[in-house]
């Protein structure tokens, strides 16, 4: 069954139990990527509190739960380790300080209502404490620079009220403090950093953000400048200040606080490293990723060199994620590619802009470079075991692998998946997909089966060791007969990952009757293997859509990149009390006087229903957008009401007519008592009630072709055993009514209406509805023959509508943060279309207009 559980395992782990087939050469102790071996590992448990390392000096320190522990950076070996007792280490202030090396850590203590804090001094020799001070805690999260930066003898803490400290790293004695100025109840110190000359603490008041800057010796303050939001992800580094807030970054000099320059349009994120007398900048472009080099100070344009990056229906990436300036070279790091390969790392020339890349043989976050090692961090959860953290040492056999070039990877030498999927399934309609490696084939029953070529190792032995790598990152069960080797998460899981001599490939399928196929479909695909890009044979293909680029949209705290699609565009969003419309001709924006939720395909009507009664009676609202004519449809008086506005596919508009159960409730218990359709062409309005017994419990939807209506039916209570999860009886249906309101004869659908806006998708050749047995679960059946495709899991979400017929927009919110996302049947991502951190977007609605027609999956 597929379900988004089940594929969710996928990202993390697998057993390192592998069957290969024999070969005659001795088993290697590390893969050979590009040079690079691994030299040691630590793995530690992942604390519920969270885990950390960097790199300080020349030792690597690592800090989850109560458990700090410093590591040799060259052989891996324990130098020491301190734990704390009742209580967990939550982050460090400083990295190492003169003339004593200390390391200074905040320790967190479990309370009644919030943990309370304390700061201890380490030595950075022995671990040996050196001083501890309560009522003093980090200010906010320490962001200061690693490895290369200057000693810093003064780290910043804080204290109640609100008064920022300034406390000797070798003593722990106070220096001086500085109370900041706010009598805003939601205030708070976020992040801090020092150089060893100053020091910068970023902290909000109400909704903004502020920078302070200080001297580290006497307090003073040096600057201080307000940011335009709520910022984040400070960095402080030779000379310049860096911050992060809404979609922009900004660029400050350390001196003055003087902006050096800004960059907006980060949605995928934007990176900005000093590098001597220069600012190498990274960002996204409609073109794609874009590195560029401009000269400090005036910011005239040095070199700009345009990157290969990921891209995903919705928008292009920013080519880096993360990175640091060592030895005079820039090591950034690339965000990670959608086809499961290694981690990597660029080496870049400041002065030309010459890029170097350097795969390393597995998988992590590339945080550290010291001589000729890389050091990575990785979070796995291995199955029925505890979640742990890894933090990995690579060493290249060559003593400065910076100043080479090394052999690259040729994709063009590699296994063409479309030509191996054009022989697979002659018959089907092929997409190559923005990854070269990968393809995807649609049946003529609208089928997807994906074919992704993972990575060619450059020999068996480091594919081999690579494959039970990621077999250990996700776990799985062993697929016997499969190539040289294969596993799976189950009998009927939706992703095959197979090893075929020194080539890795995943077969995949959101569809359950192409799940069980997946076997036969892996062992035939690795019996045609090598096919390369060379070797590509007739038959045609298509490139997927174009992605789109995030744009500001008033009444929003962030933008917004909405992607473009085959069968749904943006009409238009509500935020708060605010409804805004999409111009479908220029695509520009304009406020709407009524609170419209639903529009018609095409784009041409939008209705509404007004919130409240209007001289004790409601009203819905239809505008034709090709003159601005808004037509008020009178509706009911208290205790009916009219709600849930859906279109046909032809163009008329449907409404339920719920009606109050009981006039001494608070009004929450309500029933359907029938519906109305509009034709906004024939300008008639019409009201049905529906008397069977068996409704009123949900809203009414339009059938398949639009010429009927369909809601849920009550079904009597049969025995034992036929309750849901929701303690319900279930045996629930949805059922069909024609526009007269009598029963319309046929198969009923087993479930409940989900909350999707209109339960079929966009070519009505498919239908969602709560799974049988479930309270989130939603499973999508096809029209004609009722078999199930795909289920969809909705825990930690909601599904809000159809996007295509073969993905959904789903909308999660946590606390203050919200994200809007496109995803598919397996519920993974396809393209963000809204993220925000911001509570004015909690009530953020986006609505689609379909595209006359639909789209019939091909």
């Amino acid at each position: 069954m597929l379900t988004a559980g089940r594929a969710a395992r996928w990202g993390a782990a697998l057993l390192l139990l592998v069957a290969v087939a024999p070969w005659s050469s001795s088993r290697p102790s590390a893969p050979r990527i590009t040079g690079f071996a691994e030299d040691w590992r630590v793995e530690l448990p992942e604390a519920p509190q969270g885990s950390g390392q960097a790199l300080v000096g020349d030792a690597v320190v690592m800090r989850t739960g109560d458990l700090l522990t410093a590591r040799d950076a060259a052989t891996g070996a324990e130098r020491w380790s301190h734990r704390t007792t009742g209580g967990w280490i939550s982050g460090w202030i400083s990295g190492w300080a003169a003339p004593l090396p200390a390391l200074v850590v905040d320790m967190a203590r479990p309370d009644r209502t919030e943990p309370t804090h304390s700061v201890i001094g380490l030595s950075a020799r022995t671990g040996r404490v050196l001083w501890r001070r309560t009522g003093l805690a980090a200010a906010g999260t320490w962001r200061a620079p690693y490895g290369g930066a200057a000693p810093t003898g003064v780290v910043v803490t804080q204290r109640a009220p609100f008064t920022l400290v300034g406390t000797a790293a070798g003593t722990g004695a106070d220096l001086w403090t500085v109370p900041l100025r706010c009598a805003d109840a939601g205030r708070a110190i976020e992040e801090s950093a020092s150089d060893g000359r100053g020091a910068v603490v970023l902290y909000r008041c109400g909704r903004r953000s502020h920078l302070l800057a200080l001297d580290t010796v006497t307090g003073t303050r040096r600057w201080s400048t307000p940011i335009a939001a709520t910022a984040t992800r400070l960095t402080l580094d030779q000379g310049t200040v860096t911050v992060h807030h809404r979609n922009a970054l900004s660029v400050f000099d350390d001196r003055d606080g003087r902006l050096l320059t800004r960059l907006d349009g980060c949605w995928n994120g934007c990176t900005a490293q000093r590098a001597g007398g220069r600012m190498l900048l990274s960002h996204e472009t409609g073109s794609g990723g874009v590195l560029e080099a401009v000269s400090l100070p005036g910011l005239t344009p040095l070199w700009r060199r345009t990157l290969p990056t990921p891209r995903v229906l919705g928008q292009p990436e920013a080519p880096y994620q993360s990175g640091w300036t060592s030895g005079g070279i820039y090591f950034a790091v690339p965000r990670p590619v959608r086809d499961g390969a290694p981690a990597r790392v660029h080496a870049v020339d400041p002065a030309t802009g010459n890029t170097r890349e350097f795969r390393l043989p597995d998988f992590g976050l590339p945080f550290a470079r010291a001589g000729n090692r890389v050091f990575t961090v990785q979070q796995i959860a291995p199955p029925s075991r505890a979640p742990r953290f890894r933090v990995t040492a690579f060493r290249s056999a060559s003593p400065d692998p910076w100043g080479e070039t090394p052999p690259g990877a040729d994709r063009t030498r590699w296994p063409d998946a479309c030509e191996v999927l054009r022989r697979l399934r002659p018959a089907s309609r092929l997409t190559r997909l923005w990854n070269p490696v990968t393809c995807q084939a649609t049946s003529a029953e609208g089928h997807h089966l994906t074919l992704r070529v993972r990575w060619q190792a450059p020999d068996r032995a480091s594919a081999a060791l690579l494959f039970a790598r990621i077999r250990e990152a996700g776990g799985g069960v062993t697929v016997p007969g499969v190539a040289d080797a294969a596993f799976s998460a189950g009998p009927r899981a939706e992703i095959l990952i197979f090893l075929s001599g020194r080539t890795i490939i995943d077969v995949r399928s959101a569809y359950l009757p192409v799940v069980a196929e997946l076997p036969a479909l892996a062992r035939e695909a690795a019996s045609l293997l090598p096919v390369t890009t060379e070797s590509r044979g007739p038959g045609g293909e298509v490139a997927a859509p174009p992605p789109s680029l995030p744009v500001p949209l008033p009444a929003t705290a962030e933008a917004m990149a909405v992607p473009t699609g085959p069968s749904a565009v943006l009409a238009g969003y509500r935020n708060g009390n605010t409804t805004v419309l999409i111009d479908p001709g220029t695509g520009r924006p304009a406020p709407a006087r009524h609170p419209f939720t639903a529009f018609s395909p095409g784009g041409r009507w939008a209705a509404g229903v007004s919130p409240d009664y209007i001289e004790g009676r409601d009203y819905a609202h239809v505008l034709d957008r090709t003159t601005g004519k808004v037509r008020r449809l009178p509706g009911f008086e208290h205790p009916r009401r009219l709600g849930n506005p859906v279109w046909s596919p032809g163009g008329d508009l449907l409404l339920t007519v719920w009606e109050r159960a009981d006039e001494d409730a608070d009004g929450d218990d309500q029933v359907s008592v029938g519906f109305v359709v509009h034709s906004p062409r024939a300008g008639t309005t019409g009201f049905v009630r529906v008397g069977d017994p068996r409704t009123g419990g949900s809203r009414y939807q339009w059938n398949g072709d639009g010429t009927g209506v369909a809601t849920e039916l009550a079904i009597d209570f049969a025995g034992d055993g036929a309750y849901g999860a929701d303690g319900e009886a279930d045996l629930r249906t949805v059922g069909r009514f024609d526009l007269r309101g009598r029963p319309v004869e046929g198969p009923a659908a087993p479930g409940r209406l989900s909350g999707l806006d209109d339960w079929y998708s966009p070519s009505r050749n498919r239908y969602a509805v709560v799974c049988p047995g479930q309270t989130t679960d939603v499973c999508v059946h096809d029209a004609g023959s009722g078999a199930l495709i795909a289920q969809v899991d909705q825990a930690v979400g909601h599904l809000v509508s159809w996007y295509d017929d073969d993905a959904f927009v789903f909308r999660r919110r946590t606390g203050a943060s919200l994200s809007i996302t496109v995803v598919d049947l397996l519920r993974g991502p396809v393209a963000d279309i809204a993220r925000s951190s911001d509570g004015r977007d909690g009530d953020l609605r986006l609505f689609f207009a379909r595209r006359p027609g639909g789209s019939a999956p091909a």
